[in-house]
């Protein structure tokens, strides 16, 4: 495709590129970006750039409403590397024998059981972070403003983190294929107008017209 030429976006893709233009332009091309790279892929080995750039959008999103994006809170990674550091100090402990463990706690063990303790005291809470700032995302989106019951503020956030789960996975060159990729994307789009479009009812039946020209079994 030519990069000169303007990259057409399907209705559908118009309508999710709008809401989020309205928020922040930024994330609304990195959206467009990745919609351009998806069409452009030859090969799902390509894949991981469209999915690099959407898991980029999802993870930015807060950003718009005042929140902090997902990647700002600490990652698993550097924490099991601290852990592993201490790991490898403890087998050298004297409750360590061929492989097992025994005797009286000493220094070495002690610092690994209280590390392991506090890392999964942590892991324990991070979900739920991550599933509130995702929440309360999706409340602000409401310009109502309204406290809903928590599992209908939930249910959007669980789908976003599965989506951001499955597009961080495409980045680390997960095996994928098209059709799931085009099938999380479409979710992710969904989402984005159930929770994104805010415009008056009047607009509904255009939408309709739109979604059903897209979904030729509609």
């Amino acid at each position: 495709m030519n990069g000169n030429q303007p990259f057409p976006l399907t209705g559908r893709q118009q309508l999710v590129y709008s809401s989020l233009e309205t928020r922040n332009p930024e994330i609304a091309s990195l959206y467009k970006t990745g919609v351009r790279i998806r069409a452009d892929c030859a090969t799902t080995g390509e894949l991981y750039l469209a999915g690099f750039v959407v898991r980029t959008m999802i993870n930015d999103l807060p950003e718009a409403f005042s929140l902090p994006t997902l990647s700002s809170l600490p990652l698993l990674s550097s924490k099991i590397a601290d852990i592993e550091t201490i790991w490898t100090k403890a087998t050298d402990s004297k409750c360590r024998a061929d492989g097992a463990w025994s005797g009286e706690i000493d220094t070495p063990l002690q610092k690994l059981l209280e590390a392991l303790e506090g890392f999964f005291s942590w892991r324990k809470k991070q979900n739920p972070t991550k599933r509130q700032i995702t929440a309360d995302m999706f409340r602000r989106t409401d310009p109502s403003l309204l406290e809903l019951p928590r599992d209908l503020r939930e249910r959007p956030a669980s789908r976003w983190l599965k989506l951001f789960g499955y597009f961080n996975k495409v980045t680390h060159r997960s095996t994928t294929s098209f059709e799931e990729f085009d099938e999380n994307l479409r979710e992710l789009e969904q989402i984005m107008l159930d929770n994104l479009y805010r415009q008056p009812s009047a607009d509904l039946a255009t939408i309709d017209a739109i979604l059903a020209e897209e979904t030729p079994d509609a």
